[in-house]
């Protein structure tokens, strides 16, 4: 293959893994040419080369070509196979060729349904960083060498072999990775019987040592083969177990148990649960071929993973657009959900291209169920990579996913218009296709101009004031939050509600009831910045609720049962979180049974102890009581301001606050301490001139931090939390946390605890905002899926007599 005089033709040079073979051919001295229908950046690159490429197919195209190259998707009966018959060339099918190309070297391969390049990849990079110069084919760009193909020094060769054709029996392995094994192809294999017998057979007959074999024994159909090299998988089967995943920076944190070594806290840089196993794939085979463990771990932090893999195109303030090969159901599944982790609440509108009618029909019901973790799904027409067009199929496919998913699915026949007029500020948008749907994608997001498109703007409406004695800091906090929303995203407007519960408007006007209704109607997302009764404790949500409205924050359920300091106290201690001791009593008991209570305290709580209103922020209405002779008094100060009332046992400590954000996917700021060493918290220490600092982060232990954190998500996640919350604790001298309370919202004046836990982990206040709008819509979206379909401005509005 090294003769000055061959001449290498190969039909069909522009896909992925011709491409890499015409790289390889070149970079070998051989003289190359070849042809396709369409010229793309892959030939561009062969161009450069060298590399003469037709366009189109003609007989005239195999010139002087002693050697003919093609892949299984070309047919015997395509006119430059005739012509390379007629010529009497050495014709080659694409796994013949490289193997060729391999017979000097130790072949590490990879193969599978899924997974097959990126793990290839990753198995090449641990290679080259640990200095042993591999050769390398790919089936997609890698991101460290930009190509999909090239010589090294060393003693190995990184390939693929492809399952789809059978042509894997043209290698003969020295080290091999099975990924899974899954209905695909079934237009050459017929089966998956028949794939299974035919990737058992070679691996069986193929000279390959056993223990040389890595193998995922999650998968049920490679359990079959009664393989004896390392498995690996998050099951019990697998000798090399993954455990505790979460994601982490942008990627994913892991463990790998295995006999007889364990490996915490490896991490790789893209997220998904798929990509842990690629990663620990690669990672065994190189243990198996003699590669370092922990050269290896530090090599996966630095793997840029594979182009049209979770790839980041384009990134602007509006939106961002990720591009995927994934055509498979399971691959479809793997990648949004790994997309899910990354973006977390953000809507994700998945552009799914389906590639191939055979594909389609195969596998018809899989597709059906594998976009869960999309919010909106843009059907565009099927690639048919050659295949003779199916367009009953395609409509059965388009009328299915309609009626399976009626709130999300959309058929799309021109994307730029459908972009331009469903775009909205953050979203998410993804491209799945292994056809040309990315081209398609980046004209109509117009990512090559200078024009990027933008979405419309939010209508925000602040909402502050209220009948609560608190109303005062609610103006406070949103003046604190208003100049940090940004214009090029949101159109905000302000609106008060009254001491007697009127309504002024943008100025500062009073509104009539039919008016606020319509005006609200009107907004996306209301967020209500308001502490105490008649705003923090569901009134506001529940209106809003009914109207059908987003906003920010908990829910009205959940906002009243927060603002119940007995409510929020009894479901914390069902979540077993220690709460502080505690008796309740309405306003009728205390005066005829003030002896009672007083020994039921002396009795339970002892003294010091305090007396707090129910439903009143942290620090009205609350007084520290002595000995019994204070209590009377500290009960009439706390009835006159609410219905109900708890004594709760004094815990000698320090005041430890969490900050939350999220839905579905919990942040947790830094936490904070109330510098007040001992004394209490009260309104002037909180909001005074003269108030307690705050310290963040709290001075406190990993292990205290960590204890903490974690109460406060179950405390978060009992009470039915959403959008945002701040949970107060006490520590003790022992180290115990106690659940004091939890507000929804917190205060967000320039002093408060809550902005300044965030911008301790590095979120500025508008990116905290922005999360808050998104988990708002979220939530909505949600609602709105479960609830059916809802007449938002015509009944209401009717209702109302607007």
């Amino acid at each position: 293959m090294k003769k000055q005089d061959s001449l290498y033709h190969l039909i069909g040079i522009g896909g992925i893994g011709m491409s890499a073979l015409a790289r390889l051919l070149v970079e070998r001295h051989g003289r190359v040419q070849g042809s396709d229908l369409y010229k793309t950046p892959l030939t561009s690159a062969l161009e450069e080369l060298g590399v003469h490429v037709a366009e189109g197919h003609q007989p005239d195209h195999v010139g002087k070509a002693t050697h003919v190259v093609y892949s299984s998707a070309v047919a015997k009966e395509h006119v430059e196979y005739q012509k390379a018959l007629d010529q009497g060339c050495t014709i080659w099918h694409r796994a013949r060729c490289l193997a060729e190309l391999m017979s000097p070297y130790r072949g590490l391969f990879v193969t599978g349904t899924h997974g097959k390049t990126t793990t290839t990849a990753y198995l090449a990079h641990l290679l080259r960083e640990a200095g042993w110069s591999p050769s390398m084919a790919l089936g997609g760009i890698c991101g460290q060498t930009r190509v999909n193909a090239h010589w090294g020094q060393g003693p190995f060769f990184v390939a693929e072999a492809d399952e789809s054709d059978g042509s894997f029996r043209n290698f003969n392995p020295f080290g091999l990775i099975l990924t899974n094994l899954e209905p695909d192809h079934l237009d050459y294999w017929g089966s998956l019987e028949a794939l299974e017998k035919g990737l058992s057979d070679w691996i069986h007959h193929s000279s390959i040592a056993p223990d040389h074999i890595v193998w995922c024994a999650d998968d049920p159909c490679l359990r079959k083969f009664h393989l004896k090299g390392p498995s690996y998988g998050w099951s019990l089967h697998a000798q090399y177990r993954l455990e505790r995943y979460r994601p982490h920076q942008g990627g994913a944190l892991f463990d790998l148990v295995g006999d007889p070594w364990r490996m915490e806290d490896l991490w790789v840089p893209k997220p998904g649960r798929h990509v842990a196993l690629n990663a620990t794939a690669a990672l065994l085979l190189g243990q198996v071929i003699g590669l370092n463990l922990e050269s290896m771990r530090e090599s996966l932090k630095t793997f840029q993973g594979v182009q049209r893999r979770l790839e980041l195109r384009a990134q602007t303030p509006f939106w961002t657009w990720f591009d995927d090969y994934a055509h498979h159901p399971t691959e479809i599944q793997a990648t949004l959900g790994a997309l899910r982790e990354q973006v977390k609440e953000a809507r994700v509108i998945a552009i799914f291209q389906p590639h191939r009618y055979s594909r389609l029909r195969h596998l018809f019901l899989q597709f059906l169920e594998s976009f869960e973790e999309a919010d909106q799904i843009w059907i565009t027409e099927v690639y048919a990579a050659g295949e003779t067009p199916d367009p009953r199929l395609a409509m059965q496919f388009e009328e299915e996913m309609l009626r399976r998913w009626p709130r999300r699915a959309k058929r799309v026949t021109n994307l730029a218009l459908h972009i331009e007029q469903f775009l909205e500020p953050h979203d998410i948008l993804i491209t799945l296709s292994a056809g040309n749907l990315p081209q398609s994608m980046a004209k109509a997001l117009r990512v090559d101009s200078l024009s990027l498109v933008q979405p419309r703007r939010w209508k925000i409406a602040l909402l502050s004031g209220g009948r609560s004695p608190e109303r005062d800091i609610s103006v406070v906090s949103k003046e604190g939050i208003r100049p940090h929303f940004d214009p090029a995203l949101y159109d905000v407007d302000d609106y008060e509600i009254t001491e007697t519960g009127g309504w002024l408007n943008v100025d500062q006007k009073p509104m009539a009831a039919s008016a606020i209704v319509e005006k609200l109607l009107t907004y996306d997302v209301v967020v209500p910045v308001m502490h105490g009764p008649f705003g923090e404790d569901g009134m506001v949500q529940g209106f809003l609720e009914t109207l059908n409205i987003p906003y920010t924050g908990c829910s009205y359920a959940s906002s009243a049962i927060c603002m119940d300091k007995s409510w929020a106290k009894k479901v914390a201690s069902f979540a077993s979180v220690p709460i502080v001791p505690f008796v309740e009593m309405r306003a009728f008991q205390w005066i005829s049974n003030l002896t009672k209570i007083q020994e039921e305290v002396a009795v339970r709580l002892g003294y010091p102890c305090w007396v707090k209103p129910v439903h009143l922020g942290s620090s009205l209405g609350v007084t520290e009581v002595e000995g019994e002779g204070d209590l009377r008094e500290a009960l009439a100060l706390a009835f006159s301001m609410d219905d109900r009332v708890i004594i709760e046992t004094h815990i000698e400590g320090r005041q430890i606050e969490y900050s939350l954000l999220g839905n579905d996917f919990i942040e947790v700021g830094a936490a904070v301490e109330i510098l007040n060493d001992g004394a209490f918290y009260d309104y002037d220490k909180k909001y005074g001139e003269q108030g307690f600092s705050i310290q963040v982060p709290a001075s406190l232990t990993p292990d205290q931090e960590a204890l903490g954190r974690k109460l406060a998500i179950q405390v978060y996640e009992a009470l039915g939390c959403q959008g945002l919350s701040r949970v107060d604790f006490f520590l003790d001298r022992q180290g115990a946390y106690w659940f004091n309370e939890i507000n929804p919202i917190p205060g967000c004046t320039p002093i408060s605890a809550y902005p300044k836990a965030f911008q301790s982990i590095g979120w500025t206040l508008p990116k905290l905002i922005d999360r808050l709008l998104i988990a708002a819509r979220q939530r909505d979206r949600k609602y709105r899926e479960r609830s059916g379909p809802c007449p938002r401005q015509v009944a209401l509005i009717a209702s109302v007599g607007v």
